[in-house]
């Protein structure tokens, strides 16, 4: 009879921490499919950007803020008539303090567009529809560092660019796509901020890895996840819930 000895099992040696905690590094290809998915986004929520034709629902407000904030540098009330629609949607200011329900950055940001293209439907959406634009770029950079596949990253965006609710937001001048987006923008820098700290621990000596850790200095990132949520809070109070 002939013996036969089973294989020593061969031990493969664990991936090292230091290599483990790194993040997933992003070729030229990474990025090059974002800009496909943001210039996706952008196509569809510029064309036809004037359509539908006057204010709908709260840009009757928000618009004729942003140009008494152009007018005066503050929001002022507006005349209203409610036997002749036009009166209010013409913007008329009647000197007295406006109502203000929420912080001015958002109504300032479509001013801006206001300025740049004029006193019609394109300019007041045209902010709206730029910001809505990034959210979807900034969806999918944020994707790509939490699962270092591009394949996901940009399904993530294309998810957020077909959305419906995302998508009217994004073509109306109204505030909350811009909270949104800065909502996003704060969590993209903590996700940031996180890849930054990982990297310098993989760097970090060992003998430096004892007691409380190393000192993990300046984190900018962070700083500026800090200087996003201030802004979301600056558009609309409501964002106060995101900080937590």
């Amino acid at each position: 009879m002939t013996a036969t000895l089973d294989a020593a099992p061969v031990r493969v040696p664990p991936v090292h921490w230091r290599r483990r905690i790194l993040p997933p590094t992003d070729g030229r290809g990474g990025w090059l499919a974002t800009l496909a998915v943001a210039l996706l986004a952008g196509l569809l929520r510029v064309v036809r950007l004037d359509i539908p034709r006057g204010r709908i629902f709260d840009e009757l407000y928000y618009v004729c803020d942003a140009q008494n904030l152009l007018r005066f540098g503050v929001e002022v009330a507006t005349r209203s008539d409610p036997n002749d629609p036009l009166v209010a949607a013409r913007c008329e200011p009647t000197g007295a303090p406006g109502f203000i329900v929420h912080p001015p950055l958002g109504k300032w940001a479509i001013a801006l567009g206001i300025r740049a293209f004029g006193t019609n439907e394109f300019g007041w959406r045209i902010a709206a529809a730029v910001i809505g634009t990034l959210m979807v770029l900034v969806l999918v950079r944020v994707a790509r560092r939490m699962t270092g596949s591009t394949t996901l990253a940009c399904l993530a965006g294309l998810l957020l660019c077909l959305d419906g609710l995302q998508f009217v937001q994004s073509r109306v001048g109204m505030l909350d796509v811009f909270v949104a987006f800065w909502v996003l923008a704060s969590f993209a820098c903590l996700v940031a901020d996180r890849d930054a700290v990982r990297r310098r621990l993989a760097r970090t000596p060992d003998d430096e890895l004892v007691g409380h850790g190393p000192r993990l200095g300046l984190r900018p990132w962070r700083l500026l996840a800090g200087v996003c949520l201030g802004a979301a809070v600056a558009t609309k109070w409501s964002a106060l819930y995101y900080v937590a």
